[in-house]
């Protein structure tokens, strides 16, 4: 049996990231374009719908990743930050050629960074299912397959949630996206 995500954290209005973050100089093609999606997942004539609000989570772990500065973490700091702690990072022209790549790197390496779980394979691979679960959440179910057991776990218990509420406003997306955080057995720093 599938557990359910119960565990919604209350949060300030201030978690909620709706300015856009400052693209750097040193920007590719890939980063122009996953910094400036601005779906709407309430817009009932979009053709696919997202069920999770996009910006309000890519703008959070953004900017939770370069400590609240406002400037966008690109490819290039993606590739650079997840080989630091040892995943395998691809290089730029991978994410141009697989976008939906992008959001799971930039959720990979936000969740690593935001649990003080001890640097195990165990957190590797529990991060690594929080960030596809997530991504299957912006469209809606299983994409490519489960990688574990517990992608499998957080996927349908994030689709569960959306079946029932349908899509997520941005307030509701950055609950969903601490809940699932701890639904993927990741323990969070407090602030």
């Amino acid at each position: 049996m599938i557990k359910e995500i119960i565990n919604f954290p209350y949060l300030e209005q201030d978690a909620i990231i709706d300015k856009q973050l400052v693209l750097p100089e040193h920007v590719t093609y890939a980063d122009k374009e996953f910094w400036a999606q601005d779906y709407d997942n309430r817009d009932p004539y979009f053709e696919n719908r997202l069920l999770l609000h996009f910006p309000a989570i890519r703008n959070r772990m953004g900017y939770d990743l370069t400590n609240g500065t406002g400037v966008a973490f690109v490819v290039e700091d993606i590739v650079t930050n997840l080989g630091k702690e040892g995943f395998l990072p691809y290089d730029s022209e991978f994410f141009q050629m697989y976008d939906y790549h992008y959001m799971r790197a930039i959720a990979t390496l936000w969740a690593w960074r935001r649990s003080i779980d001890k640097p195990t394979e165990q957190k590797r691979n529990r991060c690594i299912a929080f960030s596809i679960a997530l991504e299957n959440g912006f469209n809606g179910g299983e994409k490519d397959g489960f990688g574990s057991k517990l992608h499998r776990d957080a996927s349908i218990a994030l689709d569960k949630i959306l079946e029932r509420e349908g899509p997520a406003s941005p307030y509701r997306s950055t609950q969903i996206l601490y809940a699932l955080f701890d639904f993927c057995h990741l323990t969070a720093k407090h602030d």
